[in-house]
């Protein structure tokens, strides 16, 4: 399971859906508002993952 924020995660959220199926992305808050230097970033599998951007973090949910 992944989940990212739609408001802070800097993650495209269409693009994910598509490389790991719908099934497996929930999208809320994540409670990490501050963010991460301007990096992606996002719960995988229960761990907060941060990438350098988008693309990054979305190949480290494959």
């Amino acid at each position: 399971m992944v989940k990212v924020c739609c408001c802070c995660s800097k993650v495209d959220v269409d693009a994910l859906k598509i490389a790991i199926t719908e099934a497996r992305v929930e999208v809320g808050c994540i409670e990490q508002c501050q963010g991460f230097n301007g990096k992606s970033f996002g719960i995988i599998d229960g761990e907060l993952v941060t990438a350098e951007n988008s693309d990054a973090f979305i190949k480290a949910c494959l």
